[in-house]
């Protein structure tokens, strides 16, 4: 069937629309921050945050470990994303700041850094890519019989041998696991009777943009 002339133009102009309101956010973010620098003394613009936006973030009835150290991705938002189409998934952050963020895998980098309730998203300058996902567990369900408080063994049982453990100033033990493109931590608080209560995912340097490259 041919379609009319009119709404073959009409289709044509809304998807030129829908691909410009998701350019805007990043372009936005850009005029105030520049793209090769970003400074902690430069003051966030009041659009490009959205105080109100305080809903939980991650929907999903169930997090399955192994398959968010699999995909590098939770609850729609992946490793690698722009910030548009992390914006337009999960709106704009109700806070953003330009930190000197350590990466467990890759060192130090400066981020911007969007905080959502019960978790943070770091992107790095110039890439417009996300860098660093990190999560609250606790408020989380969790698959195949884990829970926030569950043993490292348990985890380990699961999840499989970490690349290693590492002890941070005697209160946190922390799995870290390492694919050849990202990774992932599980943090466990030493003096919480070792409760898993964060989660981190992390971009390695070489990594593609785009969820069938990361």
């Amino acid at each position: 069937m041919k379609l009319p002339s009119t709404l073959i133009a009409a289709f044509t102009f809304s998807a030129a629309l829908s691909w410009g309101a998701e350019q805007d956010y990043y372009q936005e973010f850009i005029r105030v921050f520049g793209s090769n620098s970003w400074s902690r003394s430069t003051p966030v613009a009041a659009f490009l945050i959205n105080a109100t936006n305080t809903g939980l973030k991650i929907t999903n009835a169930v997090v399955d470990l192994k398959d968010v150290m699999a995909s590098g991705e939770v609850s729609g938002v992946r490793l690698g994303m722009t910030m548009d189409e992390l914006v337009a998934r999960w709106g704009k952050p109700p806070e953003m700041h330009i930190i000197g963020s350590q990466g467990w895998l890759s060192g130090p980098f400066p981020a911007v850094r969007f905080s959502y309730s019960k978790l943070e998203v770091q992107f790095e300058p110039r890439t417009n890519a996300v860098k660093m996902l990190g999560f609250d567990a606790r408020p989380l369900r969790l698959a195949s019989g884990l829970s926030t408080r569950s043993k490292t063994n348990d985890f380990v049982a699961v999840l499989g041998r970490p690349e290693r453990i590492q002890n941070v100033k005697g209160t946190f033990d922390l799995l870290i696991y390492r694919l050849p493109r990202w990774g992932m931590t599980l943090w466990f608080h030493n003096e919480d009777e070792s409760q898993m209560f964060w989660v981190d995912l992390e971009r390695l340097e070489g990594a593609v943009a785009g969820k069938d490259e990361i």
